[in-house]
């Protein structure tokens, strides 16, 4: 009987050994950026249960352009090797909005303690020009960022 619940214990637990988590944030000038996800240390490590956002607080941007949330669909790449770790956000416009899309890209590299992940992100959001002859524009903006990956 022990010998059951012990091999029942093993396979019970080795999901939650399988997987971790990555969580990356920036507060940097107008831009505050909070990433959470679910990630596999196996099969390529693939994210599950993403979540983003991102909120710029500058004025020249449309209210809908200034607040942009993530899912996994939005991620457009993503690579995490053990040092390095790269994601590309997108998304575009939804509903009934003026179009925008917003960009953002985060690069990061294992730091000396070997537990955070200490690189830079940048954000490029593009809004289309508006019905009285107002001009696209894009906003580009860079900063520090951290990740903490389990």
């Amino acid at each position: 009987m022990r010998l059951i619940i012990a091999a029942f214990a093993s396979l019970v637990a080795f999901p939650a050994a399988a997987s971790g988590g990555i969580s990356c944030g920036a507060d940097h000038g107008p831009i505050l950026i909070d990433i959470q996800s679910g990630v596999t240390h196996g099969m390529g490590g693939p994210l599950f249960a993403f979540a983003g956002e991102l909120a710029i607080a500058d004025q020249r941007l449309s209210p809908a352009a200034r607040e942009a949330r993530f899912e996994q669909e939005h991620v457009a790449q993503y690579w995490l090797d053990g040092e390095t770790l790269r994601l590309v956000l997108y998304r575009e416009a939804e509903g009934d909005v003026p179009y925008f899309s917003v960009q953002v890209v985060v690069r990061t590299m294992v730091d000396e303690s070997g537990e955070d992940y200490l690189g830079d992100f940048s954000v490029a959001a593009y809004q289309a020009g508006d019905s009285q002859g107002g001009e696209a524009q894009l906003f580009e903006f860079t900063g520090p960022i951290s990740c903490f990956v389990e």
